[in-house]
């Protein structure tokens, strides 16, 4: 018994000294079964400073440039840019579209203005035609050559003016040129000159005669602009301020005279060349067989 308890303590003893061994770095210690032992140091791991632990860089590793998303990204922002430049575009395409509406604007009420000033102008001429076809109105209705009553007109001769027998009537040509300012129905010096010269023949031969004045031009385009819509308003103008001035400063009848516009529908020579455009420019005094009452 002694011996079993002695062995037990020994072998207490032992253990406790291979621990202690431990915690001096594994300096040797006397075994007591009779062989020296040395116990290991615990394995450590070193670490180098400013080294990554191991697995550190596959953790740290962030997309590359093969990344879809990063690609996709890359994709959007350049669809962005060409938007952006496309936007631009619209707004300055659209600045330009709003500049030609204005001006667009701008000449339709121009235009439209320019239609109610002629409108006016149209109704003021036919008011004027209308007044001065009233002019020429005789009893019974407007004037006619009544050929039972006609008797055979003796020509006369006027220096620098034309004067032609056409059937039975004789007309008088009277230049548009020696008469009126240029576009106008204003009898210049030249022509009121013209006509007292005229007028005084025309009483001494051609007494008791009605007499048309009647007014011809050689264009029948556009109007001639001024007061006038178109040349046959020109004409029957030109013819009034004749009828007017024979009235008045000849003191020719008023009942003796009346009025007919032509516009460009009696040439009497090709307008094709500038002489016969003068020509057709023209007012002419005829004479007529009939007779009217004083």
């Amino acid at each position: 018994m002694r011996v079993a308890a002695a062995a037990v303590c020994h072998s207490t003893l032992a253990v406790a000294a291979l621990v202690a061994g431990g915690c001096t770095g594994g300096a040797s210690m006397p075994n007591p079964f009779g062989q020296s032992a040395r116990v290991a140091p615990p394995a450590t791991s070193t670490v180098t400073a400013g080294a990554a632990p191991a697995g550190a860089g596959h953790l740290a590793a962030g997309p590359t440039g093969d990344d879809p998303a990063r690609r996709r990204l890359a994709a959007l922002d350049e669809d962005n840019q060409q938007l952006d430049k496309l936007l631009a575009q619209s707004r300055q395409e659209s600045e330009v579209w709003k500049k030609q509406v204005t001006e667009l604007r701008g000449r339709l009420d121009d235009s439209a203005a320019q239609l109610s000033r002629l409108n006016e102008e149209k109704l003021a001429s036919e008011r004027k035609v209308q007044s001065l076809q009233a002019s020429s109105q005789v009893a019974g209705g407007a004037f006619k050559p009544n050929n039972s009553l006609r008797r055979e007109l003796e020509p006369i001769q006027l220096q620098g003016v034309e004067v032609r027998v056409d059937g039975d009537v004789v007309r008088v040509e009277l230049p548009a040129d020696k008469l009126f300012s240029p576009g106008t129905a204003q009898l210049n010096a030249e022509g009121r000159s013209l006509l007292q010269r005229v007028a005084a023949q025309l009483v001494r031969s051609y007494r008791d005669q009605r007499i048309g004045v009647e007014g011809h031009t050689s264009r029948s385009d556009a109007g001639p602009g001024g007061n006038w819509a178109g040349y046959h308003d020109l004409s029957v103008a030109r013819a009034a301020a004749v009828l007017s001035h024979l009235n008045i400063a000849v003191r020719m009848p008023a009942g003796q005279l009346f009025v007919a516009g032509h516009g460009a529908n009696l040439p009497v020579m090709s307008n094709g060349t500038p002489a016969g455009r003068r020509r057709n420019d023209r007012v002419e005094l005829v004479v007529y067989p009939d007779t009217y009452t004083r």
